[in-house]
């Protein structure tokens, strides 16, 4: 509706009326703004500042209104988060880690477990350390024939970690991995055999396992490889054995094997004596915070065995290995 002025009296009338409710004046139908009778009120136009300005508040009200969405969505996730798993995450990639876990997909279910396990691991998420969650999903993955969540399993049930101890269970999980080939797990059974976790000590079976996974390649059971052939605990005593793996644990690093090497060329077991051989490993095992080896590296210095005698570099040794205990 507009306004329009009557040409009679002055006034300001509704363009819809048919007659001046002031003066009485008749209005003919259809009369034109501007024309004669009647005349509209004019209308002021918009300027191009006053459309942009407009427009930019538009624009801001649209930004804001996502930026609003967003932000409830971000805050549902959490609440629902919290409340659903007992942990706080905006991080969207975790959450697509979450639903395909609780679709019952094993690689999900043991990264969530050791989320637990070890605490918050995602970026914009906390995620309080919890054994007894670890469990119940490290369980979910195993039971679906996953190594690496039986393995963390019988891990569980050898420390008690969310379950009460019992090593019999940690055998059960241990094994169930071993023989999917899975060498920590193998190397683990072999030391529940050798010190009679679970099952009745068995030297021999112990040496089965620790050489399953030696020949992958770990470490750890090259190491206890060359203690049983050293002791002669489950095969027959021999040192060149011992030191062949203690050799090829050393050589990747594995800084006991290193020591170890170190005593067998001093005593000349396995291999000829030789102090300057010797002082070589036990240096590298030292440099690497072997205390027992900072001892005989310092003895060594201090004699002057396989090294020039140096009592400065046998003080500055016996001082680490001080600090080191």
């Amino acid at each position: 509706m507009a306004l329009i002025k009557c040409s009679n009296c002055g006034r300001m009338i509704s363009d819809k009326a048919k007659a001046c409710p002031h003066c009485g004046n008749t209005i003919e139908q259809n009369v034109k703004p501007g024309t004669e009778g009647h005349s509209a009120l004019p209308k002021a136009p918009k300027s191009e500042e006053f459309s942009k300005s407009r427009k930019g508040k538009s624009a801001v009200r649209v930004i804001l209104a996502i930026f609003g969405s967003i932000l409830l969505l971000y805050v549902g996730i959490i609440a629902f988060g919290y409340f659903r798993y007992g942990f706080i995450s905006a991080n969207p990639g975790h959450w697509y880690d979450v639903i395909r876990a609780e679709q019952g997909d094993a690689d999900f279910q043991w990264g969530l477990a050791d989320e637990y396990l070890n605490g918050s691991s995602y970026p914009l998420t906390d995620i309080p350390q919890d054994d007894y969650k670890a469990v119940k999903w490290f369980r979910k993955a195993a039971e679906q024939g996953h190594c690496l969540a039986q393995m963390e399993l019988g891990l569980c049930y050898e420390v008690g970690r969310g379950v009460p101890q019992d090593y019999d269970e940690a055998v059960k999980w241990f094994r169930k991995a071993a023989e999917q080939g899975y060498e920590v797990a193998q190397n683990e059974l072999g030391v529940c055999y050798y010190k009679g976790f679970g099952v009745p000590q068995d030297y021999a079976e112990a040496v089965n396992w620790y050489r399953k996974a030696a020949e992958q390649g770990y470490w750890d059971s090259m190491y206890n490889l060359g203690i049983c052939y050293y002791e002669g605990f489950g095969v027959s005593q021999d040192y060149a054995e011992a030191v062949n793996w203690f050799r090829k644990a050393a050589e990747q690093g594995h800084v006991g094997s290193m020591y170890n090497l170190g005593v067998l060329y001093e005593l000349g077991n396995g291999v000829p004596r030789d102090y300057c051989e010797a002082a070589n490993w036990y240096r590298k095992a030292a440099e690497q915070g072997h205390v027992k080896a900072m001892k005989c590296l310092a003895e060594y210095y201090e004699k002057g065995l396989g090294v020039n005698q140096d009592l400065d570099e046998a003080q500055k040794w016996r001082a680490k290995a001080e600090d080191g205990q």
